[in-house]
């Protein structure tokens, strides 16, 4: 709501701010410098700064990269060199940015270039840039070690970094928590690079003495090998996913103590940002449950009907819970001035439309639309009845009233409609009833404040009274009922139709990656077939219910099946019919797995079902929690099938090495045989093939279950695939490992808070 408000809100020119304008009339005569001059918080200044601050980032890593990995390496042959001086020619042209933009002082905006020209040649940044911009590897020196160690002094850029971060920081500040994790993800990886470098540069093991240094490898490694070692040492020690050797001499110890000390702090900090993520998100949704549970434990005590308690508990629901419960709260922590301010701009346009009010003035309508007041209603609640005398008028903010003849519903009110103008303005008593269908917001006007208003204009009491006179004499129609749809309404149905969803989904994420990734379980059997024809099955009958599947919208609850229907197809309808379309009958028999990847992509509907099963019945917090354990083995086997699929491609190790070992080595030969590593054969659904392959899995998931806990031993990979598969699953590790922590810990303190609150 307040976002709405600041976009229709307009702010007041400052009258210290000189606005830049690009047109001829910048200036009296018409100087083209002034126009060329720019506006240092121009939108397109600040993308630029984004471009420099990658800059800044890529040259800091560049230079200890090639220094270390590739010292002798002539730098024309070094493609991370020719990144570097592409970004150095950016650099260049930022001297010329900086000499044509404007600058702040007191407040004021200046704009004239000669004097920007001259702040920026005199600033101490202009040096910083002049000695950082000259490419010193050019010079004709001999050095033992790589040239590009001439180029540190391009390291005095990182003085931006604050001012660029800060610009990154207004562009992305409505994406806060991307903007959060974006930033760590880049600081980790910063500091596991320049680990690694370090790392490197004790050298190899070559007297076979020190197994804390590598192991002098057989032929000669390249960079990339050399890099990859190392941050897989670096990153591992980082997280403890991988303990390492023992150091021997005095600066490795101090060396891997100083990483340790390092991956404890970032784990710390790691964690910190999740818990401030998670806070930021939070309301008051525990203390508004344990409201509602000890509002419940009283009713029940006092033997309170069902039909009764429920509506309480509903309204209890929303009005701590629901839509408008942020704006609620938001609009308490302003001071009443700027609360009625935000008021009139968004309410002013709906009173003006109101009949009774079309030809007043505005000064009038802003008037009345400071004295509203905001009200909520619970359902099936009667605002007011048939021949009661009116004292107050009511404009809907959202939900659904009935307005209820002698005989029947005449018609329904929404968001923006009005009702009860009439009978405040006349002696006529109310002509109908009107009751609440859902949860209500609505803002009244009462007698009072109307005859308040209308004694500082007097002339707006004959307008008022004119237009009610010509409404009354007009004839009120009344409409016939609405008829009843038809919709499938949900509660208790409809949540045991989402999880039945979540166990098909779960079904189809625990299987289908199992026969992609093991070839024994690959062949589906008459019992497999089954299991995938009632979860198909299952899915094509999801697809029917969501044409019927009621839902709500500004706090109305929706169970006209043609807009359900109408929503269904503008929304999921097309994705939904992707995932179930049988694909297994357009491939061979040998294909069925590769056919059933579709049905994974249902992932996408989850979130929407746990938000509504939610709304329907709040989980506690030992049924997150339990949830919670149900990811994180779904996460594991995940990973295991994508383990043991390196390993297929890989091939299994010979002896104790990063992948299984080829005592449990199978190989296909046809349909229904396989060999092992000692060329013994196994027939489809033999004991001992079942025994090897059940075996390959819980290998594969020991490794999977390390990477996730950091508990058991780690060994180190043996080619660069593995390397690299190896830091991808440390790092989904490292940070599934910080998010766990931090629902588990807030899952706990919401449980004793929401205990606080109820025994309070």
């Amino acid at each position: 709501m307040l976002r709405r408000f600041r976009c229709q809100s307009v702010r007041p020119p400052d009258p210290t701010r000189v606005e830049l304008d690009p047109g001829p009339s910048a200036t009296p005569g018409g100087n083209s410098d002034v126009r060329r001059a720019r506006d240092p918080q121009a939108p397109s200044l600040k993308v630029w700064h984004h471009v420099l601050l990658a800059g800044v980032i890529y040259e800091c890593a560049a230079i200890p990269f090639i220094l270390t990995f590739q010292p002798s390496l002539p730098l024309q042959e070094s493609p991370a060199v020719g990144v570097f001086y592409a970004w150095e020619l950016l650099f260049l042209l930022d001297i010329y940015v900086k000499l044509t933009t404007g600058f702040y002082q007191d407040g004021n905006l200046i704009c004239d270039p000669q004097k920007s020209r001259k702040k920026y040649l005199t600033s101490t940044e202009f040096l910083v840039d002049a000695l950082a911009i000259v490419p010193y590897a050019t010079l004709p020196v001999q050095l033992s070690l790589s040239k590009i160690v001439l180029e540190l002094p391009k390291l005095l850029r990182t003085h931006s970094i604050p001012r660029y971060l800060s610009d990154v920081d207004d562009v992305f500040v409505r994406h806060f928590e991307f903007l959060k994790l974006g930033k760590l993800l880049v600081g980790v990886m910063l500091l596991s690079h320049f680990i690694a470098c370090m790392r490197f540069s004790f050298g190899y093991d070559e007297h076979h003495n020190n197994h804390w240094l590598p192991q002098l490898p057989a032929d000669q490694a390249t960079a990339h090998s050399q890099y990859l070692m190392s941050m897989f040492w670096a990153f591992g020690l980082l997280t403890g996913l991988f303990e390492g050797e023992l150091p021997h001499t005095v600066n490795e110890f101090l060396f891997t103590i100083l990483v340790a000390l390092c991956g404890f702090s970032m784990f710390t900090y790691l964690c910190a940002t999740f818990f401030m993520l998670s806070s930021c998100e939070a309301t008051h949704a525990e203390a508004s449950e344990a409201r509602i549970t000890q509002i419940k434990h009283i009713l029940t005590f006092h033997r309170v009907p069902e039909e009764v308690r429920g509506p309480i508990v509903e309204y209890l629901r929303n009005y701590y819970a629901g839509a408008d419960t942020s704006d609620r709260e938001v609009m308490k922590l302003l001071c009443p001035p700027i609360s009625k301010d935000v008021q009139v701009e968004l309410m002013k346009n709906v009173v003006a439309t109101i009949p009774v009010f079309a030809s007043c003035d505005p000064q009038f309508i802003v008037a009345l639309t400071a004295l509203l007041e905001r009200i909520s209603l619970p359902a099936q609640c009667k605002l007011f009845g048939l021949g009661d005398f009116g004292d107050a008028m009511y404009i809907i903010h959202s939900g659904v009233l009935d307005v209820i003849g002698s005989k029947a519903k005449i018609r329904e009110l929404r968001k923006n409609d009005f009702v009860g103008e009439l009978s405040l303005f006349s002696s006529h008593p109310r002509s109908a009833t009107v009751v609440t269908a859902t949860y209500c917001v609505l803002y009244q006007l009462s007698r009072f404040h109307i005859e308040l208003v209308l004694e500082s204009h007097p002339s707006a009491a004959g307008k008022i009274r004119s237009a009610v006179a010509a409404i009354i004499e007009k004839t009120l129609i009344p409409q016939p009922p609405e008829p009843k749809a038809v919709s499938i309404k949900r509660r208790r149905m409809s949540s045991s139709w989402i999880e039945l969803q979540q166990a098909v989904l779960l079904f189809n994420w625990c299987l289908i990656p199992l026969q992609l990734s093991f070839p024994v379980f690959e062949d589906a059997d008459w019992f497999i077939h089954l299991l995938n024809g009632l979860a198909d099955a299952i899915l094509w009958v999801d697809l029917y219910v969501n044409f019927n599947w009621s839902y709500t919208h500004a706090s109305e609850k929706i169970r006209d099946p043609m807009k359900s229907a109408a929503r269904y197809l503008r929304g999921a309808f097309v994705l939904d019919l992707l995932c179930v379309l049988p694909y297994d009958a357009f491939v061979p028999a040998t294909q069925y797995c590769v056919a059933r990847i579709p049905r994974l992509l249902r992932v996408w509907r989850i979130h929407g079902h746990f938000h509504e099963v939610d709304t329907m019945y709040p989980l506690r917090s030992k049924q997150r929690l339990m949830l919670y354990g149900v990811l994180l083995f779904l996460l594991i086997h995940i990973e295991t099938c994508l383990f043991f699929c390196v390993t297929l491609w890989e091939g299994f190790s010979s002896g104790e090495g990063w992948l299984p070992s080829n005592d449990v080595e199978l190989r296909r030969i046809d349909d229904t045989h396989f060999v092992d590593h000692g060329n013994a054969t196994y027939t489809l659904g033999e004991p001992a093939l079942e025994r090897i392959a059940t075996t390959q899995y819980l290998r594969s998931f020991y490794y999977a279950t390390h990477v996730l806990t950091a508990l058991g031993k780690g060994v180190e990979p043996e080619s660069d695939a593995q390397y690299v598969v190896a830091l991808m699953f440390m790092f989904s590790g490292f940070f599934i490992t910080a998010i766990v922590v931090d629902n588990v810990q807030k899952r706990f303190t919401a449980s004793a808070h929401e205990e606080k609150e109820f025994f309070a």
